[in-house]
């Protein structure tokens, strides 16, 4: 990928950027309610297909299991650019998930400030045992941010196939090659990121709280 390439994608992937938080805030948003539908249809996807997964006592697996899931995710946005503007809603989509899903993870496993550390013995335990001094942990978030370049490159990819001037910024001699930048760049980035979340959440035990 050259920076011709590069420079092409980076206003679209900004803007997908922008519509997948503001889908993720929506999300934590609408399952503020129990019983709204999407609450009910996350809590089932997050405690009965994504917990059991991710506490598999394989890292093999379980990176297997992450990779899997989320390059589906972003094949299927890559190819939803096809059809006018169904990337802007398949991102949105993506983001309300995401938001939603987080939200019960919070809610279910106590992750808030409360539960990790405010007594005293939970402090020291954390000095002793934290990251500062846990390589492995370390490692392995290190490797879980190439998520993140990742995830903005697929939606650039997602967006760019659209002829709409707030996602084009250069003019290009020729086609971006999306398929291949698909395989070539951001596949491997969410391999090596599963690795490294697979290898930090096993690592931690966060959902054995």
């Amino acid at each position: 990928m050259n920076v011709e390439n590069i420079l092409a994608l980076l206003k679209p992937g900004l803007f997908g950027g922008l519509v997948l938080v503001i889908g993720a805030i929506s999300g934590w948003g609408m399952t503020q309610a129990p019983d709204f539908v999407l609450t009910r249809i996350m809590r089932w996807w997050v405690l009965k297909v994504l917990v059991p997964v991710l506490k598999r006592p394989s890292w093999l697996l379980r990176s297997i299991a992450i990779f899997v899931n989320n390059a589906g995710i972003c094949m299927l946005l890559v190819a939803s650019g096809r059809v006018a503007l169904l990337p802007w809603f398949a991102i949105a989509g993506v983001g309300v998930a995401m938001g939603a899903a987080l939200r019960v993870l919070v809610i279910e496993f106590g992750w808030q400030g409360d539960a990790i550390g405010v007594d005293g013995d939970k402090v020291d335990a954390e000095k002793n045992a934290g990251l500062g001094g846990d390589h492995v942990s370390v490692i392995g978030m290190l490797l879980n941010m190439l998520e993140l370049p990742a995830i903005v490159l697929t939606l650039a990819l997602a967006l760019v196939q659209s002829e709409l001037p707030i996602t084009q910024s250069i003019a290009m001699d020729g086609p971006i090659l999306v398929w291949p930048i698909m395989l070539m760049w951001t596949l491997p980035m969410l391999a090596l990121a599963a690795c490294g979340e697979s290898l930090w959440m096993g690592h931690q035990q966060v959902f054995d709280r």
